[in-house]
C-alpha cells in the first residue's frame, strides 16, 4: 500500500494576512468608537469579511469566512490586536473619532479616521489610503442595540 506525500502546510499571503489584520482593525476600532454593533467590513475590490464575537475589554473575534479567531485587549484608550492564523499582531490607540498605531510584521505605523459608517486608514510608509465600510448587524430589520459605553 501506498501513501500520498504530505500535502505543504498553505502559505500566508503577506498582502491578503495583512489586509485582514487591517480589517480586525477596522472592525474593532469603529465597535469601540460608535458603540454599535457591527457584523461586516467591506474594502471595494475584495472580499467582505463577517465577524462574530464581542469587542469590550476582553476582544474575541471570529472571522467566519476565514476560520480565525482576533484576539486581544482594550484599556485605557489602547487596544492590541493578534491574529491568531498568522501571528500578526497590531497596537492601536483612540482618541476622539481617530486612531494611531502600528501592525503587521514590520509594525509599520499607520493613522486612521472614523466617519459614521466610513474607516479611513493611511499606511504612513507608503503613503496610501485604504476607505473600508463597516455594516451594522441587524435584528428583526432594526440594528442591534448599542454596546455599553466603556470606562
Amino acid at each position: 500500500m501506498t501513501t500520498a506525500p504530505a500535502r505543504p502546510a498553505p502559505t500566508a499571503h503577506p498582502s491578503t494576512d495583512s489586509l485582514s489584520l487591517a480589517q480586525a482593525v477596522v472592525y474593532v476600532a469603529a465597535s469601540l468608537m460608535t458603540r454599535k454593533v457591527y457584523q461586516t467590513v467591506e474594502l471595494p475590490g475584495e472580499a467582505s469579511v463577517v465577524y462574530a464575537g464581542d469587542v469590550n475589554h476582553d476582544i474575541q473575534l471570529l472571522d467566519v469566512h476565514r476560520h480565525s479567531n482576533v484576539s486581544g485587549t482594550f484599556e485605557a484608550g489602547h487596544v492590541q490586536l493578534l491574529d491568531e492564523r498568522t501571528g500578526q499582531r497590531a497596537e492601536f490607540t483612540l482618541t476622539g473619532n481617530t486612531l494611531r498605531g502600528v501592525m503587521g510584521p514590520a509594525q509599520t505605523p499607520f493613522h486612521g479616521s472614523i466617519e459614521r459608517d466610513r474607516v479611513f486608514l493611511f499606511d504612513d510608509v507608503r503613503k496610501t489610503r485604504q476607505v473600508f465600510t463597516v455594516r451594522p448587524e441587524r435584528m428583526n430589520g432594526r440594528q442591534a442595540l448599542t454596546r455599553p459605553p466603556l470606562a
